[in-house]
């Protein structure tokens, strides 16, 4: 028996285990989400203390839930199958799959005439779903995330953009940074895996993630 069929078997097994640890944690996860949020609405205005505390016991909930989602989606990495892939097509599509949900709805202007790219689009879309998951736990409830797609002298991008439902400059930064926060480590790493650069940034109360990926050898790139 190779090592190959010996793995197999044991990644379906761990990959199932998390899947029903996940389940069995994310519900009682959730309702602490909510009982710190609906104490953070409640809290006295001149209360800053214990607003202070409320919010940082939702993040603590929420970074836990990242532990268990990162664990999740790199066990559920594909090996990369790398292939010339047309990223507008795939954004679409990624904007189509959550047309009729409120809290991952995506909405994607393309760039017309950019190269392929070369990536896995299975693990494109782990990254892309990904992404929106962290959108959910941080942005204004019920808005879209906003992408566009494009062209820069390094690759070609792709661009999620939301409005986070704090305005703590402090923890915009601390959550849009992989050394300092579970969700955008998660995010480097599947970039990482998809042979591409994840960056984020924070303006004012948005929040954008950037994937850079390889154009196909032999595209042209800007040269400004």
């Amino acid at each position: 028996m190779t090592t190959v069929q010996v793995l197999a078997p044991f990644q379906i097994a761990l990959q199932t285990t998390l899947l029903d640890l996940a389940h069995d944690l994310r519900q009682p996860l959730s309702h602490i989400e909510n009982i710190a949020y609906i104490l953070d609405r409640i809290a006295p205005p001149d209360d800053q203390r214990s607003r202070d505390h409320v919010r940082e016991l939702r993040r603590r909930v929420i970074e836990a839930s990242w532990m268990i989602e990162g664990a999740l989606q790199m066990v559920c990495l594909a090996e990369p199958k790398n292939e010339e892939c047309d990223l507008n097509e795939l954004a679409k599509a990624a904007s189509e799959r959550t047309h009729y949900s409120d809290e991952y709805r995506l909405e994607v202007e393309t760039t017309p005439g950019i190269p392929p790219v070369y990536v896995d689009a299975a693990n494109l879309n782990v990254w892309i779903d990904t992404a929106l998951v962290f959108f959910r736990a941080v942005a204004v409830a019920h808005n879209p995330v906003r992408g566009i797609t494009g062209l820069s002298r390094e690759g070609v991008f792709l661009r999620l953009r939301a409005e986070a439902e704090f305005s703590d400059a402090a923890a915009l930064l601390a959550l849009a940074d992989p050394a300092e926060s579970s969700s955008a480590s998660v995010l480097r790493r599947i970039a990482e895996h998809l042979n591409s650069r994840f960056s984020a940034s924070v303006e004012q109360r948005y929040i954008t993630l950037e994937l850079l990926m390889p154009a196909v050898s032999g595209c042209a790139l800007p040269s400004v």
